[in-house]
């Protein structure tokens, strides 16, 4: 007996998310567009009304139509390293939806390839993994968007994370969370 692909996650597989570089305070508007035309947006906001990635729209789409979301009014282009579009990952996206919808203090980061990956095992941040850093006294979780070379930060408790097994340091950083 054959298999019969799963339409519905052949479609998923396709549709990926994209950061596109949009005029400068054309998010709402860029955003809007894409909505109207049935796609997956998102324009993270953080503090109020302020933009957590400004000059890009997230958006959701199968990279074989690329060209119909270039052609909407306000897109510049699809952003990646090097000019060409790199897709998002899901976890990317769900990280930082889960930060916003924490309503933790949260805002914007440099990006960054080193440090200690950890993972938030309680609170409203569970499952989240990202990077420690120690700002001062406090304990900041970064999650980056790789494609971006952007990252968002949020204060936790270093209570509440672990280091991820595995992970280049993850002897160092137990030692260095016990002894803080």
């Amino acid at each position: 007996m054959s298999s019969i692909p799963n339409q519905s996650t052949d479609m998923t597989r396709r549709f990926q998310w994209f950061a596109l570089a949009v005029k400068p305070g054309g998010e709402k508007l860029v955003a809007q567009s894409l909505c109207s035309r049935g796609l997956e947006e998102y324009v993270p906001i953080y503090s109020g009304r302020r933009r957590l990635f400004p000059g890009f729209v997230f958006c959701r789409f199968d990279n074989r139509n690329r060209q119909a979301v270039l052609e909407i009014p306000g897109v510049l282009s699809i952003a990646g390293p090097c000019e060409s579009a790199s897709p998002i990952s899901d976890a990317e996206i769900a990280g930082i939806k889960m930060i916003l919808a924490a309503q933790l203090p949260a805002k914007p980061w440099a990006f960054s390839w080193v440090g200690q990956r950890v993972c938030i095992w309680r609170g409203p941040l569970a499952g989240l993994e990202g990077i420690l850093v120690r700002k001062h006294d406090t304990f900041q979780g970064v999650v980056g968007v790789e494609a971006l070379e952007r990252s968002v930060t949020v204060e936790i408790n270093r209570e509440m994370v672990c280091a991820v097994e595995g992970a280049p340091h993850a002897q160092m950083a137990r030692l260095f969370m016990t002894a803080a």
